[in-house]
C-alpha cells in the first residue's frame, strides 16, 4: 500500500508482467479494506514518522496488528523527527 499516487505509478511503470505483487493506495491508519487476521507479516516502513500525532501513529500500529495473523509478525521503521 503507498500513499502517493505518483509513487505507485513509478512502481508499476518499474514492475515486470509476471511479478505477483499488487499495490494500492491507502493510508496506513485506515485498513479496513482488509480482513483481520489477513497477514503473517505485515511491514509498516515509512508512515510512522510521516504521522505528527500521537493518535495517528497509534491508529496505524493498531490496524497493522489487526491485519497481522496471531503469531504474525509486524515491522515498523521510525526516523526521529526530532533534531537534536
Amino acid at each position: 500500500m503507498e500513499y502517493v499516487a505518483h509513487n505507485i505509478e513509478l512502481f508499476k511503470a518499474k514492475q515486470a508482467p509476471d511479478e505477483p505483487v499488487t499495490i494500492r493506495q491507502g493510508d496506513a491508519r485506515d485498513l479496513s479494506f482488509f480482513e483481520d487476521e489477513r497477514f503473517d507479516l505485515t511491514l509498516v516502513l515509512r508512515p510512522l514518522y510521516h504521522l505528527f500525532t500521537m493518535d495517528d501513529k497509534r491508529a496505524a500500529i493498531s490496524d497493522a496488528l489487526r491485519v497481522t495473523k496471531k503469531g504474525g509478525t509486524v515491522f515498523a521503521d521510525y526516523c526521529s523527527s526530532d533534531a537534536t
